[in-house]
């Protein structure tokens, strides 16, 4: 088992706290966001560690990883980046990672020991996050439905009602080769779209068009996104009560 930390963005929302540094190195309580993401993995026992850096990559030289660069971290996103770890993917079994996340370790242990080739992580516990870091939350949540046997059948659209919403995706997910096989020729199939499309609308037209299925496991833990001033402030104040 290997992990991805895709951490090449800027993070241009929290422009203060990036303009010298990427989004993953933005320090939380003296250190690095994506240090705790790394810890989580090695307690996972996790040693194997590729990062996609993009935004200043040499602030990254520090770090003993294997690194894949996304030379096109301006003007892509998170599937292009990880399209840019392709030599890992179509080799080994991989725990990929956002890098502007924070979460319980036991996300990576629920990852990790599942049997599922394909799954991603349910925020089940979405709402009481989300209703901090915004003042009407359906703003900014996505879709997000499973079936009887948990497998996802809608992700990333614009929702009318909370009640219809059963989780929300954390970056967080698990992938096979075989897996990242039949997305490489998806990605493929749509050609110049493929550095623009989001995740989750890759997710979404992967089981729209049926070309893959996607396990969710829920999560109860705690999970935190830093996209802006507000989200950093938010996770402080966690970790200042949490110690």
């Amino acid at each position: 088992m290997r992990a991805i930390i895709l951490a090449a963005g800027r993070g241009r929302r929290i422009n203060i706290l990036s303009k010298k540094n990427p989004k993953a190195l933005i320090k939380i309580n003296n250190k690095p966001l994506i240090d705790y993401q790394i810890e989580n993995l090695k307690k996972a026992k996790i040693k194997k560690i590729a990062l996609v850096t993009g935004y200043r990559n040499y602030l990254f030289n520090n770090y003993n990883f294997k690194k894949f660069f996304n030379k096109k971290w301006d003007r892509s996103n998170m599937i292009h980046s990880l399209n840019c770890a392709d030599k890992w993917l179509k080799k080994y079994e991989c725990i990929v990672c956002y890098g502007d996340i924070f979460n319980h370790p036991k996300a990576i242990l629920l990852l990790k020991n599942t049997k599922n080739k394909f799954v991603l992580l349910n925020n089940v516990n979405f709402l009481k996050t989300w209703k901090k870091r915004f003042n009407y939350p359906l703003n900014d949540v996505e879709s997000f439905k499973l079936d009887k046997k948990g497998y996802l059948i809608e992700i990333g659209k614009k929702e009318k009602s909370l009640n219809n919403i059963e989780g929300q995706f954390m970056g967080l997910f698990k992938i096979s080769p075989k897996n990242w096989f039949k997305i490489k020729n998806y990605l493929n199939e749509i050609k110049n779209k493929s550095s623009k499309i989001s995740t989750t609308e890759l997710f979404y037209n992967l089981i729209k068009f049926k070309k893959q299925r996607i396990k969710a496991l829920n999560y109860y833990d705690y999970w935190f996104e830093i996209d802006n001033h507000k989200d950093f402030n938010i996770l402080k104040r966690f970790l200042k009560y949490k110690s």
